[in-house]
């Protein structure tokens, strides 16, 4: 696969800014995935997301119930991310050191940032609402330096900087657990190395989206059609990736499809553990992944010790999209 001189230098940035060791799998060239795969080509036929319907809701709503869903799991830990007005930084940077700075300043600099930066709870985090877009979400976070101007060691010291959690989209119950994914990645991207694959990154936040669908909808269809929709997005990404490859193109977007199939996989794999388990379990559940935000312990040791691995994430999948396909499809 060909990667081009920006892509190297995007992946490397990212790499050295969040800590992680590798971007590497051998899970699609398996049985599993290639189980997996035929199975979503068979099934599933539409994949449209406004196919979907959800009530309408007030932003404080959204806002609250996110606060709830966090609270309620991971209430008992710091939840304070460094939080930073990106232009008024990137400023007052310029300001001091200049454009362009040289590597015996990159120390000074990250101690400026770490004594500028406020450390805000995340709930408070301020959130950008865009109901004319597309659904989705996002963490806005800064660099502060380009990665043309800046060297390697200036982006292994410096913190991630939120700027401001984004929903776009219809303001509705789907958006309250697309709030919940955005706060998740906020706390998890808190602290380097504890994320140790790349492709790893989304299975919290996916995995909470689960989790406050069950909290916020008991007694309701809502957890399976959010299940549902997740279900969707992986096959588009399946059904994405196996293009690009083809074309042996796009190196980088290749990456952020197999990111969001192999942390679709262990997110799916780590909530059946916990959709089962005893309130015993789920708490226990709740303080390992709490262990994994405030950085003293690791997203893949949770995987492991729980047993979500990627092999049980696909034979779950399997069965969710012949059960959904019945139920949505027909």
């Amino acid at each position: 696969m060909k990667i081009t001189d920006d892509e190297k230098l995007s992946l490397k940035t990212e790499m050295l800014v969040y800590g992680y060791k590798t971007y590497e799998t051998a899970y699609f060239d398996s049985n599993e995935y290639k189980k997996l795969r035929a199975t979503m080509l068979e099934h599933l036929p539409k994949g449209d997301p406004n196919r979907f319907s959800f009530e309408f809701l007030p932003k404080n709503e959204i806002l609250k119930a996110g606060r709830f869903v966090i609270d309620k799991h991971f209430g008992k830990f710091d939840l304070r991310v460094p939080f930073a007005n990106g232009d008024d930084m990137e400023t007052q940077l310029v300001s001091i050191f200049g454009k362009n700075p040289k590597p015996e300043q990159y120390d000074e600099i990250i101690d400026y940032i770490n004594s500028q930066v406020d450390l805000v709870r995340v709930t408070n985090i301020p959130v950008y609402l865009n109901t004319g877009g597309s659904k989705n979400g996002y963490v806005s976070t800064t660099y502060f330096y380009g990665n043309k101007i800046m060297e390697e060691d200036y982006f292994k010291k410096l913190p991630v900087c939120v700027r401001e959690i984004g929903i776009e989209g219809n303001c509705d119950e789907e958006a309250r657990c697309i709030y919940v994914h955005e706060m998740s990645h906020a706390l998890l991207n808190r602290y380097k190395k504890n994320v140790r694959n790349k492709l790893n990154n989304e299975a919290f936040s996916i995995f909470m989206e689960s989790v406050a669908a069950d909290d916020l909808e008991p007694d309701k269809d809502f957890l399976d059609l959010k299940i549902f929709a997740r279900i969707l997005q992986t096959k588009q990404h399946v059904l994405k990736m196996e293009l690009e490859k083809f074309k042996e193109e796009s190196f980088l977007d290749i990456l952020t499809d197999e990111k969001y199939i192999l942390s679709t996989l262990h997110a799916t794999a780590l909530f059946d553990t916990y959709s089962k388990g005893s309130n015993k379990q789920k708490q226990a559940i709740d303080g390992a992944l709490g262990e994994v935000i405030t950085g003293t312990s690791v997203l893949e040791n949770v995987f492991d010790y729980y047993g979500a691995t990627l092999e049980k994430g696909s034979r779950i999948m399997q069965k969710q999209i012949q059960t959904y396909d019945k139920k949505y499809c027909k």
